[in-house]
């Protein structure tokens, strides 16, 4: 009895061992950044207290905004509607560029020029208003503070952002108080600005960047492993890879072993 139980376990943990299922191989980072051609010919003022000044597309990376009258609440500055097709769109269902559906995040590097310190964030805004008003909802990231020489990478994760003006939104599980963290950035597919604040006391400058080379995630699409990727060595056998709905590849696997 016991030779028998022994042996059904053997067999049970091969079996384990030889028919794996992957359920999900899924893109990791795709980073949205922003050209110099970008914020240097497509960016202006907002919204806030201050003023900008000059926008100057210095030798090298980076774009260096000026600024007066800063205060404590944001000054923005963006990309506004209709989104250039230098801000790394794609063609959207209205004739422009306002779908980022292939980004998992929008990154800029901030470099603080001037005297003062400063405290910057990144934003957004997506839903096309003409068809209903209260599709419009805007996106930041939390406050991140420079002081005078610093510079740091800013980040907003579209898997986690802040999120205004969705009290009233159409699809009812979509909505949220005015200032929630931690939500999923929706409608992707129709970003209708892009830019960034920042805060600070009277006379800025800063250098607003892509992220360099190193900051870079390097990632594939559904496209690209569901049609390019094949076996190529071990015991094990590749049974199917399927392009499942939504982000990500399905693998599955027979044969295994450690």
């Amino acid at each position: 009895m016991k030779i028998r139980t022994l042996l059904a376990l053997l067999i049970a943990f091969i079996a384990a061992f030889s028919l794996v299922t992957i359920r999900t191989v899924r893109a990791t980072e795709v980073t949205l950044t922003l050209s110099d051609a970008e914020l240097s010919t497509q960016f202006a003022y907002k919204w806030g207290p201050g003023t900008l000044t000059s926008i100057e597309d210095i030798p090298g990376l980076g774009v260096r905004f000026n600024f007066t009258g800063l205060g404590s609440s944001g000054t923005g500055v963006c990309d506004d509607f209709p989104v250039s097709s230098l801000a790394g769109g794609e063609p959207d269902n209205i004739g422009g560029y306002g779908d980022f559906r292939k980004y998992t995040q929008y990154r800029l590097v901030f470099t603080n020029l001037g005297p003062n310190p400063v405290s910057v964030n990144i934003d957004m805004n997506t839903g096309w208003t003409n068809v209903d008003p209260a599709r419009d909802t805007y996106w930041e990231n939390s406050w991140t503070y420079l002081d005078v020489g610093e510079s740091k990478v800013v980040t907003l994760d579209f898997s986690s952002a802040i999120c205004w003006n969705a009290q009233d939104d159409p699809v009812s599980e979509w909505r949220y108080p005015g200032g929630t963290n931690g939500v999923i950035v929706r409608r992707l597919s129709e970003v209708s600005r892009i830019g960034f604040q920042v805060c600070g006391n009277g006379e800025a400058s800063i250098v607003v960047s892509a992220v360099t080379p190193k900051d870079t995630v390097v990632s594939l699409s559904d496209e690209e492993l569901s049609t390019q990727f094949a076996k190529e060595t071990g015991p094990g056998t590749v049974l199917a890879v399927t392009d499942v709905p939504g982000p990500g590849v399905r693998f599955d696997f027979s044969g295994l072993s450690t």
